[in-house]
């Protein structure tokens, strides 16, 4: 499985990639919620 997430806004910093609210951050806790054995490896996506 693959999650790519689109920001909505992008910075020089690339702020989105570490939001603790970000879509991609919120998925990926939510996979761990129902399934703690995943094992989840994440890409920035700059």
């Amino acid at each position: 499985m693959i999650l790519f997430g689109i920001p909505e806004r992008k910075d020089e910093f690339g702020s989105e990639a570490y939001d603790e609210n970000g879509i991609i951050q919120r998925t990926v806790r939510a996979l761990k919620r129902e399934i703690p054995e995943l094992v989840v490896i994440t890409d920035v996506c700059l």
